[in-house]
């Protein structure tokens, strides 16, 4: 791992002030107008051929890896299926399950006829065993016990209360015999560290026919040199993370886009840290919470009090703005982490620093790339707070810890956002843990006039 810069109170490193951040980050500050018209580009790839872009590089591809991260889940999407699926709406639908008999101990899904790519039927006995392996979000992690009931035929117990929104939650069944064996639309044809993954037509689909024959997905190493790419026609499409100003980029780049507002949020995590619910409830009492989002997330997101949030008029409203009881503070400096290339959280990392020391409470930055961050590093480092963006599901929410022990403190929920070039069409945003590519096998290049 590559050593981690740190940035203390007084240091060359420390940004400037809040107030000019505040005054840099607004539209004001956005004074070159609608500029020149974007450089022609090349049309997107006749016969199919698209490349998507995203932001970092997955650590892993298996979902059940201690390593996996959102964008694992949004990238192994075409690879391995679910009983159950998430429309970006948050309603499940019926995938890889033909049905389900939801019991009061449990329930009992039938399967519907399907294969993995190298020809062996998807049985009950891949639903079991990907059902041991799964890991919290994992809806499968929520399961206690899965028996095979016939070779398509699967039982389950646990306390659940909607079992299609649960076995629909980033509740992958992957192959016994390795994860170079796909069950989606789409295979993992290769795969080049730090470069791309390609994905091809998999011929044992059991679904509609994927409209693109192959599909490159390609890592930028932040927003700039991702629009960079987009406007060069280096990329056909790209999901970049929500952030001050974005639409006026994009505007100026060409591009098409789409948003919706879901499950997509952004917390303060305070899980793996040693400081005492006090001293956390200090660092809540300290932050405007206010100026965070007026200056910050705007008309992109909306403040939330709870850890899932959800669509609709309510759907960010919660218990935690009631929840501070007494706050003391024990001296200690305070580390804030966040990844450097998300754009949005290196912001509110900057503002939520200067917030603390203005409040007197010491404070250090500490910023590594998102493959690092969401890719093993939180877990091995005993950090104060770290910012994190996160994906979610209806019906996913904290437990009555999370709240008696202030794991963490939900900042904003946010827009999930996708852009595309003209001349690919079906690209839609999924703000759940589908991720956009959600749905890639419905993308296809539309015929040019």
């Amino acid at each position: 791992m590559s050593a981690i810069p740190r940035r203390r109170p007084g240091a060359a490193l420390v940004a400037p002030a809040l107030a000019f951040l505040l005054a840099a980050c607004t539209p004001a500050a956005d004074r070159s107008g609608p500029g020149p018209a974007p450089p022609a580009r090349r049309p997107v790839a006749a016969g199919g051929a698209v490349t998507f872009g995203v932001i970092g590089e997955p650590a892993t591809l298996n979902p059940y890896s201690p390593k996996a991260s959102d964008l694992t889940y949004a990238l192994v999407r075409p690879v391995y299926p679910s009983l159950f699926r998430l429309l970006p709406t948050g309603e499940p639908r019926p995938s890889l399950a033909l049905s389900v008999d939801e019991r009061k101990s449990g329930a009992r899904v039938r399967l519907r006829k399907a294969f993995w790519s190298n020809g062996r039927p998807i049985t009950a006995a891949d639903v079991v065993d990907s059902i041991r392996r799964a890991k919290p979000p994992s809806g499968f992690a929520r399961i206690t016990e899965a028996r095979a009931g016939g070779r398509r035929t699967v039982v389950l117990r646990g306390r659940v209360a909607n079992w299609p929104e649960t076995l629909a939650t980033a509740s992958f069944v992957v192959p016994r015999e390795g994860l170079s064996v796909s069950g989606g639309p789409y295979r993992v044809a290769s795969r080049t560290p730090g470069l791309e993954i390609i994905y091809r037509r998999n011929p044992r689909w059991w679904g509609p026919a994927p409209r693109l024959p192959r599909v490159s997905v390609q890592y930028a190493a932040n927003l700039d040199i991702m629009l960079g790419l987009l406007r060069r026609g280096a990329f056909d499409g790209a999901v970049p993370p929500s952030t001050l100003g974005l639409d006026v980029r994009l505007e100026a780049a060409g591009l098409r886009r789409s948003r919706v507002r879901g499950w997509e949020s952004i917390v303060l995590d305070f899980s793996r840290s040693d400081l005492p619910r006090t001293e956390r409830v200090g660092v809540a009492r300290a932050l405007d919470r206010s100026a965070l989002m007026d200056v910050f997330v705007r008309q992109d997101g909306r403040a939330s009090f709870r850890l899932n949030p959800g669509p609709g008029p309510t759907g960010a409203a919660g218990p935690w703005a009631r929840s501070l009881g007494p706050a003391r503070s024990t001296g200690q400096i305070v580390e804030v982490a966040a990844p450097r290339d998300d754009e949005l959280l290196g912001l509110l990392q900057e503002a939520i620093y200067r917030q603390l020391q203005t409040s007197g409470i010491s404070a250090e930055v500490t910023s590594i790339e998102s493959s690092e961050y969401y890719g093993g590093w939180l877990e091995q480092e005993a950090v104060d707070i770290s910012l994190l963006r996160k994906a979610g599901a209806p019906g996913k929410s904290p437990g009555r810890a999370a709240f008696r022990d202030f794991d963490a403190l939900p900042l904003a929920q946010v827009d999930s956002v996708v852009v595309w070039r003209p001349g690919l069409e079906g690209l839609r945003p999924n703000p759940t843990f589908e991720g956009p590519l959600w749905n890639l096998e419905r993308w296809y290049v539309a015929e040019s006039e």
